[in-house]
């Protein structure tokens, strides 16, 4: 996985290795901890983000949310998740 202010681009298992929380967030606000959300939540033109706790700046711990782009196949094409 490389993850870029732009983006986090992975595989497809990548992505799937990645627990989902579309409605939620995860508990354990450690900072680096990753996870995926469909946005906006069942919306025909949803996609995919990547949330990430960061550092915690005082009492608030602040989420860094990326778009998820999909590799796909052997070549370095990438595919933004939900588009298809």
């Amino acid at each position: 996985m490389l993850v870029e202010n732009d983006g986090a681009y992975m595989t497809v298992r990548e992505f799937d290795e990645l627990p989902e929380y579309s409605c939620t967030l995860p508990t354990g606000t450690t900072a680096g901890k990753r996870w995926k959300r469909s946005w906006p939540y069942m919306h025909p033109r949803q996609s995919w983000q990547m949330g990430e706790y960061g550092h915690p700046q005082g009492v608030v711990v602040p989420i860094i949310w990326r778009p998820i782009f999909i590799q796909v196949g052997a070549a370095p094409s990438l595919k933004e998740a939900g588009d298809g």
